[in-house]
């Protein structure tokens, strides 16, 4: 999605657990071994493309009461722009997310 069709639509069908098992918790932080997957938030920004930086996510997504945990979100740019940090980094305001745990 991210760079490219910005417009699908999407339904979760199953829980998805990433990284179960594979951090460690330091003073209440986890802490990531080096084969930890890294989650590229849907939509957000591309800062090779100076022009058109912000992508945003236009579709629809149906989480059908499925739950997504153990994400790993990690970026580069994170001090600058924190708040298009999550599972979804930046949606329309006609866009929507529904039913996710």
């Amino acid at each position: 999605m991210n760079f490219g069709n910005t417009d699908i639509n999407g339904r979760l069908c199953a829980d998805i657990s990433m990284n179960s098992g594979q951090y460690i918790v330091i003073n209440g932080e986890p802490v990531f071994g080096s084969d930890a997957v890294v989650w590229e938030p849907i939509g957000g920004y591309d800062y090779e493309d100076e022009d058109n930086y912000v992508k945003f996510y236009e579709g629809d997504f149906d989480g059908g009461g499925h739950t997504l945990s153990g994400f790993y979100i990690k970026h580069d740019k994170m001090e600058a722009k924190a708040s298009a940090l999550g599972i979804f980094g930046i949606i329309t305001s006609s866009s929507s997310v529904c039913d996710l745990n």
